[in-house]
Order: C-alpha cells, then sequence, then structure tokens
C-alpha cells in the first residue's frame, strides 16, 4: 500500500495511542491566578467517549467510517483519521497507517490521497456480531478491489485490517 517510513508510522502510532488513551498531564505548582485554556489543544478533536452523542453517529455505521477514509483523501483533511483505529490497540499496520497519515511526511500523504481519492464503498457492510466487511474499489480512478474488516467497540465502529 503506502510506502512511509518506520520510524515516522511507529512515531504517529504512539501519537494516536496517547491521543485515543488521554496522556496524565503533570502541571507545575505555582501560586499564580490558573492559566486560561489553551486554545490549540481545546479545538483538536477527539475520539468520542459517548456512543450515542452527535459527534460520533457517523462511527455507528461501518460503511459511514470507510467513507471518512475517502473523504480525508479528496479534503487532505486527516483530523478525523487518529479516531478510527481501534482504541483496544488491535489493527494491522496498514490500518495504523491511515489511521497515522495526518504525521506522515507530505510524500506519505500524497500517497494516501493519490490511493484513496477516488475511492468508494461497494454494496452494503456485512456485518456478524461485532466485526464487519466492508467491500471498496480504490486506487487510481478506483481500479483497486479490496475489503475493510471493521470491529466494533462500545457501539462505535473501528479499522482492525485492510
Amino acid at each position: 500500500m503506502m510506502n512511509v517510513n518506520g520510524a515516522v508510522a511507529l512515531m504517529g502510532v504512539v501519537l494516536v495511542l496517547v491521543m485515543a488513551c488521554g496522556a496524565p498531564s503533570v502541571e507545575p505548582k505555582t501560586d499564580a491566578a490558573p492559566k486560561e485554556p489553551d486554545t490549540l489543544a481545546s479545538t483538536q478533536e477527539t475520539v468520542p467517549s459517548n456512543p450515542g452523542s452527535a459527534e460520533s453517529k457517523w462511527q455507528a455505521d461501518p460503511a459511514s467510517v470507510v467513507e471518512a477514509i475517502f473523504a480525508a483523501a479528496r479534503t487532505k483533511d486527516f483530523s478525523k483519521l487518529a479516531g478510527l483505529c481501534d482504541p483496544a490497540g488491535t489493527g494491522d499496520g496498514d490500518t495504523k497507517q491511515i489511521c497515522s497519515i495526518a504525521f506522515a511526511p507530505e510524500e506519505g500523504k500524497n500517497q494516501f490521497v493519490q490511493a484513496f481519492m477516488y475511492g468508494q464503498v461497494i454494496g452494503k457492510p456485512v456485518i456478524v456480531a461485532d466485526t464487519a466487511m466492508v467491500q471498496i474499489m480504490f486506487d487510481q480512478q478506483g481500479g483497486r478491489d479490496e475489503s475493510m474488516r471493521m470491529i466494533r467497540r462500545n457501539g462505535l465502529w473501528y479499522l482492525a485490517s485492510f
């Protein structure tokens, strides 16, 4: 699929895991007044914790999760991709690369865009218990047929293998 530098991909996976699980923050004790919240941190998208919330409704359907990959490639907005990997840490290397593409070098991002910008879901997902298979066409002008396996956790669908 994509040829992304292994060290950068690993760093991206670590960042995704830290973002998904939340890292403890250590604030130094001072007598000063409390700081205003960091506006950058407060605007970052997080993995939804409430499956019924409006922010996660699109992730309640496996086809919508895959469509989010294609939309990210078309718009070059990779912000939702980090939340597509299984919070339990399962998933193959290809799905972890998709989830960490925002942290990839420009070449890796360009390869991702070329691979998925013409992607489309073919038919309806096949769902058995908490797993789903989504048939897709992607790559140059949608010329490659593949399946994405998804896993459901707390009512939300995540990438498992590709």
